[in-house]
């Protein structure tokens, strides 16, 4: 889960434009690579998801290691809105869904051809979530802030 905000004030500090980029990442499935080493003192880069990464092969040549590279469902929503301070927005939408077959069974008559259908239990099951996600934004500001947890420091400098 990532959450991207963007959160100007208006002139009168009042209201928040809130600019909302929520992203959700599903793992799919993990692809492995093997490589063979760079010769000796050399740096190897294998480029991947989100940048490279930097291999040191200074103790020999040939050296075998393997990367593996994920393969992601991003699913991702984005909304600008105004916001009174102190005020509350809900978003939400983005829905979450998965499903699963299960087969289970006795043993040993579960796995006869023509027996399998009498001794064996499939089930099916459905899951499903909605991601909800809340925002309060509030204005902060410093002076009002310094104020009430030094009030005696503002009357000093004055004096």
């Amino acid at each position: 889960m990532r959450l991207d905000v963007q959160a100007p004030v208006s002139a009168d500090r009042k209201y928040v434009t809130l600019t909302l980029r929520p992203q959700l990442a599903q793992l799919l499935n993990l692809f492995t690579f093997n490589f063979q080493g760079a010769a000796s003192g050399a740096a190897a880069v294998i480029p991947g998801v989100g940048g490279g990464t930097v291999l040191d092969t200074s103790t020999g040549f040939g050296q075998t290691g393997f990367v593996q590279e994920p393969e992601l469902q991003i699913t991702e929503v984005r909304t600008t809105v105004s916001v009174p301070d102190g005020g509350t927005l809900l978003l939400g939408g983005q829905t979450l869904a998965g499903e699963i077959e299960k087969e289970a069974g006795v043993p040993i008559l579960s796995k006869i051809p023509f027996v399998k259908r009498l001794f064996t239990n499939r089930s099916m099951a459905k899951d499903e979530s909605v991601l909800l996600i809340l925002v309060k934004p509030t204005i902060i500001i410093q002076r009002e802030q310094e104020q009430k947890q030094f009030p005696l420091l503002s009357s000093k400098v004055a004096g």
